[in-house]
Parts: C-alpha cells; sequence; structure tokens
C-alpha cells in the first residue's frame, strides 16, 4: 500500500527484471534506481517480504566502459589511375560492455571520398594521377550508447610500383644504301603509365657491314615519374646492292709498231668509278704489257665495291704492222757453153 517504484536515467539496462510475491503489510516503501549506466540482465526478487517497514535496497551501479576503436591497417594499395580504392576495416573495434557501436571515417587524403562515412568498412576513394606515391592518414571515431568514444589513426600509402608500357615502331632492314637511318625516317616509340606520365628516350648501337652498310640495334625506353623503365629494340639495317659506275675513253686505240717488234706498248685512258655509298672502289684491266701487232685487242676495265659489286667497260687496242717488205728476183745469164 502507498509504495512506489521509480526508474531514472536507466541508461545501458538490458532485460531487467523485478518481481514482487506476497508483499504483505509493506507501508511507504520505495524502491528507486537511478543512474544505473551499464546494468546487465541483474533481477531484484521479492518473496514473501511480511511485515516490512520502510526498507530500503541499495545498488552499486557499475560504471560504464568507454569503447576501443580498431582502424587496422597501416593500408597499402598499388596505383590504379587518376582515383584508386582502399577497402577499409574498422570491424576489430569493440566495446566492453558489448555496446553497439557507431563508426565515423574521416581523412586528409588527396580528394578522398568514402562511400559510407558512418559503414564499419568502407571503400576510401583517393585521387592519384599523376604522381609517384601517395601518404596519408584515416581517422576513425568509435562512439557507444552512452556516448562515449575514442579515435584513433592509421596511413594509407598508395605508390606506382608498376613499370609503364612502351611500343617500338616497325623495324627497317634491307634498306638500299644511301639511306636514312634516322628517328624522323624510322618512326619513334609509343609509352604510357597507369599513374602518370611518360618520357621516351632513345639510344643506338651499331654493327658495321660491308662498305658503308650497317645495322643498328636502337633501343626505346619509357620511363614513368616513378623512375621505372621498361625498353624494347627497333632493327634497322642497310644494304648494297648496286653496281657501282666505270667511266672511260672507249674511243677505240689503233697504234703501229713501228719498229717492227711484232709488239707494241700502249698507253691506256684512264678510268675511274663512283659508287652511290661512297666506299672504297677498285678499279683494274686486263691489258698486256705490250698488244702484239697484227691483232686488235679487248681491253676490260673493272670497278669493284666493297660488296662485291661491279661494273665493266671495254677498249679495243688495235696494233698495225710497222713496214711492208716487197723483194724483186731478177734473171741474169752468166755464161754459155756446148
Amino acid at each position: 500500500e502507498n509504495g512506489s517504484i521509480e526508474f531514472e536515467s536507466l541508461r545501458g539496462l538490458r532485460g531487467a527484471s523485478i518481481e514482487f510475491d506476497e508483499l504483505r503489510g509493506l507501508r511507504n516503501g520505495s524502491i528507486e534506481f537511478e543512474s544505473l549506466r551499464g546494468l546487465r540482465n541483474g533481477s531484484i526478487e521479492f518473496e514473501p517480504l511480511r511485515g516490512i517497514r520502510n526498507a530500503t535496497i541499495e545498488f552499486e551501479i557499475a560504471p560504464n566502459s568507454p569503447p576501443e576503436c580498431d582502424p587496422s591497417g597501416p593500408y597499402e594499395a598499388e596505383c590504379s589511375g587518376s582515383t584508386t580504392t582502399v577497402l577499409l576495416d574498422g570491424s576489430a573495434s569493440s566495446d566492453p560492455d558489448d555496446d553497439a557501436l557507431t563508426f565515423e571515417w574521416t581523412t586528409d587524403c588527396p580528394g578522398g571520398i568514402f562511400d559510407d562515412p558512418a559503414g564499419e568498412t568502407p571503400v576510401l576513394t583517393v585521387d592519384t594521377f599523376p604522381g609517384c606515391q601517395v601518404n596519408c592518414t584515416v581517422t576513425l571515431t568509435v562512439t557507444d550508447d552512452n556516448e562515449e568514444s575514442d579515435a584513433c589513426d592509421t596511413t594509407v600509402t598508395i605508390a606506382d610500383t608498376t613499370a609503364p608500357t612502351v611500343t617500338c615502331p616497325d623495324d627497317a632492314t634491307g634498306l638500299e644504301c644511301p639511306a636514312d637511318t634516322s628517328v624522323a625516317a624510322n618512326g619513334s616509340a609509343t609509352g604510357s603509365d597507369t599513374c602518370g606520365s611518360v618520357t621516351i628516350s632513345s639510344s643506338d648501337v651499331s654493327v658495321p657491314g660491308c662498305g658503308v652498310t650497317e645495322t643498328i640495334t636502337r633501343t626505346w625506353t619509357a620511363e614513368d615519374d616513378c623512375g621505372i623503365s621498361v625498353s624494347c629494340d627497333q632493327t634497322i639495317s642497310t644494304v648494297d646492292t648496286t653496281d657501282p659506275e666505270v667511266t672511260v675513253d672507249t674511243t677505240p686505240i689503233t697504234v703501229t709498231d713501228t719498229d717492227c717488234s711484232g709488239a707494241e706498248v700502249v698507253t691506256l685512258p684512264i678510268a675511274t668509278a663512283s659508287d652511290d655509298c661512297d666506299g672504297t672502289l677498285t678499279v683494274e684491266n686486263d691489258a698486256p704489257a705490250s698488244f702484239p701487232a697484227g691483232q686488235t685487242t679487248t681491253v676490260t676495265f673493272t670497278a669493284t665495291d666493297d660488296c662485291g659489286n661491279s661494273a665493266s667497260a671495254t677498249v679495243d687496242v688495235t696494233v698495225l704492222f710497222g713496214a711492208d717488205i716487197w723483194v724483186t728476183a731478177q734473171k741474169h745469164a752468166v755464161g754459155s757453153g756446148s
């Protein structure tokens, strides 16, 4: 009779029960609960309380324990383009009182955006182009049912460790000498990088061939903003299959064997030769030391380049006899007899 039960600020009360059984004779009694934070599955039982007057029940209230924040990490990711995503995980956060937790993520990462900043495992999107490496921080704050919170942070590192790509121009082989072997004439390499720009450069190694021909290995290199490079080779080669040109006065030569020796030394014209590749040329002829009288001899002039290509021209040399000999015989009677 005239009893009262009062509850005030019962924060965190879970499944508590108060039971009264045969409370006979209770007068002006009261049971008061104030600021019962953290109470779990408690019970107060009264069974046959007969004749109690002005009873008091006291509780020693355990204080609320704050939550414990854990953002996992540190996080590392490979740069994937103009933006890169990182999956965060705050599920290791906990509350000693088993309170439900709320999450709040913040970041100083460039252009950082969370798909769900209040989620337990949000996805963070970061601006990563152009650049070599991004170093930044994410901060997690967890709050329990009693509005007590804990904050923690961890690092996010996004790096470009992937080599760029490079594509060489087509090989240029069998170019007829003289040929233009320059970059302008034979093409440049192209390159790209997922997370930045590339610098293209080239270097040549030449192996000489016959004459002035050569085989060039042109190495193309693409280097990204992080100093990571990749290379490819282009082959350029020149050949000389063109005959040289020989120049000589081919006017027939006629001389006379004036001393009737049967042969004559003849001064031949000078032959010259030229070649488009400007290599070393040799010019030879097959003339004898002296030319026989009464005959026409064909002299062949041959020019040969360093690659074995050759060209020829001929000059006819005729040697005439130096004199005609006439013999006259007369008949004389020397004597007679009988």
